[in-house]
């Protein structure tokens, strides 16, 4: 909530069905999609592989699970960013930023690098 404010188009989900149907609708026009990993139904991790597997945008995760075994999961499905509950809304803000940013600029074979904390974290 507020990312609107902050000038981003913003499409709620509540689950990873809502998401693909979302997804459909706007999947040109689309930058960046933030994922939970606790959903009902599918987890976010799956989700996102899912969703990566047709469209090549960016995900952040947006979750409290951040041990090294997550993290693992995260770069073994593509994802890249990851942003630690809770933040604040100048946190997301810069996250979004971040990673459009730096969209061109990930590389897959740079994926293994280490996560570094609770902060804003690029997994590129």
């Amino acid at each position: 909530e507020g990312l609107d404010i902050l000038g981003h188009n913003v499409y709620l989900a509540q689950d990873a069905q809502e998401a693909f149907d979302v997804l459909g609708q706007v999947f040109d026009t689309l930058d960046v999609i933030i994922m939970d990993i606790s959903m009902p139904g599918m987890n976010g991790i799956l989700a996102s592989e899912k969703i990566l597997a047709i469209w090549s945008g960016i995900i952040i995760i947006y979750s409290v699970h951040c041990t090294e075994d997550y993290i693992d999961q995260f770069k073994k499905v593509g994802i890249r960013y990851f942003l630690a509950k809770p933040a604040k809304l100048a946190q997301l803000n810069r996250a979004i930023k971040r990673a459009i940013q730096n969209k061109e600029e990930i590389k897959q074979d740079q994926i293994d690098q280490k996560f570094e904390g609770l902060s804003i974290c690029d997994l590129s």
